[in-house]
């Protein structure tokens, strides 16, 4: 039969055993199931290339995603379950926002299963509410040609999911995906509110401004993508472990101009290294080549670099390396002293070793661009 690549978070790996155990007994002889423990890059991303040294025809990730579009295999992606008191969430959110506060609404993937349940009963407590969609995007050749539903038995993907393929996807989302995604989350004509896989749809009659982003799930890097993207919106996150619901845009302020400040090391660097976190993102060589020759005619030196999980020993072999921007997936790009340092305190980042997005490199080098905060 065929192969199939189980990509598990290192938090599942204890479960693995038993789960290829029983899709074994309910495929029989028709699928065979590898179990991905260590993939190349974050557990985020989809790890094609180990999937195809395993020569597996499709891979079913487990645990929270990017949701980044990826070339050449089937992804079916299962999300945690999480418990979720709505009753409970729905009175902190409105206690918070108020009655007359329109608000989009965000999730963790943990929570997607209850979703529709938390909307019903937060929806007469505010004036308006759009709830996000999850979207899944892959290339109309990768899909085998006997799927026409993407489902894993017990675990289907969520109802209000959207499945699009490269057909019908806008071409903005084609290119950089960070780029792509601060680009999509601040145009202005566009009834949309996006952020790496996740899509709040507009009313076309109500401004943009006039609605509130709530997201209901801990912090986490998407959380902090999001800020980066919605500062512009009044942010909100409420808290599973405390049911408190908080504002944050004064904290966004500081961090803005954190990155900011990586902008301007950047520009003072002579040698840039150009960290690769991944080799299968949608359209990554036109990412750096367009990298290498923006750095080139800024009259600076560059060195590319496939380094798979960015973390301090990695980064701290490159002495001769200025500043470094990431190409990875929106989740890994955006990256903070935490990330790099298991400690919690990395000096060498925050000191010494900038380390940007390409959009943050292009603002940085290109004459023309210009910092807007957005």
């Amino acid at each position: 039969g065929s192969t199939v690549s189980l990509q598990l978070p290192d938090e599942y790996l204890c479960y693995g055993s038993r789960l290829v155990a029983r899709l074994s007994d309910h495929c029989g002889e028709h699928a065979r199931f590898v179990i991905l423990g260590d993939t190349s890059y974050g557990s985020c991303c989809v790890d094609v290339v180990a999937a195809q040294h395993a020569d597996a025809r499709a891979v079913v990730h487990y645990g929270d995603a990017c949701l980044t579009r990826v070339r050449g295999m089937s992804v079916y992606y299962v999300f945690p379950r999480a418990v979720l008191d709505t009753e409970a969430v729905a009175n902190a959110i409105a206690a918070s926002l108020g009655p007359d506060k329109r608000v989009a609404l965000f999730v963790d993937g943990s929570y997607e299963h209850c979703k529709s349940e938390l909307a019903e009963k937060l929806r007469p407590r505010v004036l308006d509410l759009v709830c996000s969609q999850t979207m899944l995007r892959q290339d109309t050749d990768s899909l085998p040609t006997t799927a026409s539903s993407p489902r894993l038995e017990g675990h289907p993907i969520p109802e209000n999911t959207k499945m699009e393929t490269s057909a019908s996807t806008s071409s903005g989302s084609g290119g950089d995906a960070s780029t792509a995604l601060l680009d999509d989350a601040s145009r202005a004509p566009c009834q949309t509110i996006s952020v790496c896989g996740r899509e709040c749809s507009l009313p076309s009659t109500l401004a943009r401004e006039s609605f509130a982003v709530c997201f209901v799930g801990p912090e986490c890097a998407w959380w902090t993508l999001a800020m980066t993207c919605l500062h512009t919106f009044e942010l909100y996150r409420l808290d599973p472990e405390t049911v408190q619901c908080v504002q944050v845009q004064r904290s966004m302020n500081r961090a803005l101009m954190r990155r900011y400040y990586l902008i301007e090391r950047v520009r003072d660097a002579d040698v840039v290294g150009i960290l690769v976190g991944t080799l299968n993102m949608e359209r990554n060589i036109e990412v750096i080549d367009h990298l290498r020759k923006l750095i080139r005619e800024s009259g600076k030196k560059s060195y590319t670099v496939v380094i798979g999980k960015l973390n301090e020993a990695k980064v701290s072999n490159f002495l001769e390396v200025d500043a470094f921007v990431t190409v990875a997936c929106p989740l890994s790009s955006l990256l903070t002293d935490e990330a790099l340092s298991s400690k919690g305190d990395m000096v060498f980042a925050s000191k010494y070793k900038p380390v940007v997005t390409p959009m943050e490199l292009q603002i940085a080098l290109d004459s023309e661009a210009e910092w807007t905060g957005s």
